[in-house]
């Protein structure tokens, strides 16, 4: 089994009207890819996928506790 890049990343060329028209990634050939326009598809598609691309930029940062 080939490890996972340090650095995954799918890049998409998207046309106006939203077609793939070319793909790139290194992460595999066997790279699934799912565009959906509906939540209800991406919650679907999306079950037992662990990651997320977007950020919550409302988070609150993480308090690092600092040696004495």
């Amino acid at each position: 089994m080939t490890p996972m890049p340090l650095n995954p990343k799918v890049v998409l060329l998207v046309d106006k009207e939203g077609t793939v028209l070319d793909d790139r990634n290194n992460i595999g050939n066997d790279v699934t890819y799912v565009i959906t326009h509906y939540r209800y598809v991406f919650e679907l598609e999306s079950a037992g996928v662990p990651y997320s691309g977007i950020t919550d930029l409302n988070m609150p940062s993480a308090v690092l506790a600092s040696k004495k």
